[in-house]
């Protein structure tokens, strides 16, 4: 059983639409797409962002935030984000405490998570108005989701501190 608030395993991999995105995904980054197809890829990775997560990833940057969210500064609104965009091993835990596999299926993440981790991470953390989760059954309260992130900042203090 999962330590997260979630019960069941989400395989992001098998979210509708999610295989295709990540096969054009790849095909980006071995430079296989005409110029063309890459807008395609942009505006399905939007499409099916809104979709998943009510939100694009462009509305995770803090100059693209409603204003009733008070984020800081930038620093500090993309300090929620670092473990995604550099690599940091607590991505993993991140995940695992959730419950969500964003890996291939052979252990290696999924390459489309670059563009929808942070939408992702502002639908678990709460962190944005219009971010949700339409792939999860059921809702959590405000206060299950602060009790979440608080556990997973004192598991990552205590791994920190391991070191």
């Amino acid at each position: 059983m999962s330590n997260g608030p979630t019960t069941k395993r989400i395989i992001f991999r098998d979210l509708p639409g999610i295989t295709g995105i990540e096969r054009q995904y790849l095909d980006l980054l071995d430079n296989r797409l005409r110029a063309d197809e890459i807008a395609e890829l942009q505006q399905a990775i939007d499409a099916k962002s809104v979709e998943l997560f009510g939100i694009t990833e462009e509305e995770t940057d803090y100059w693209h935030l409603p204003m009733s969210i008070e984020a800081g500064s930038p620093d500090q609104w993309d300090k929620h984000f670092e473990f995604i965009e550099e690599g940091f091993e607590e991505e993993n835990d991140f995940w695992d405490f959730f419950n969500i596999d964003v890996t291939d299926g052979e252990g290696m993440q999924l390459g489309c998570m670059y563009a929808f981790g942070r939408q992702l991470v502002c639908a678990l953390k709460r962190l944005h108005p219009s971010a949700v989760l339409t792939f999860v059954e059921g809702e959590r309260t405000d206060d299950q989701t602060q009790a979440a992130a608080e556990a997973w900042g004192r598991r990552l203090l205590r791994g920190d501190e391991a070191r």
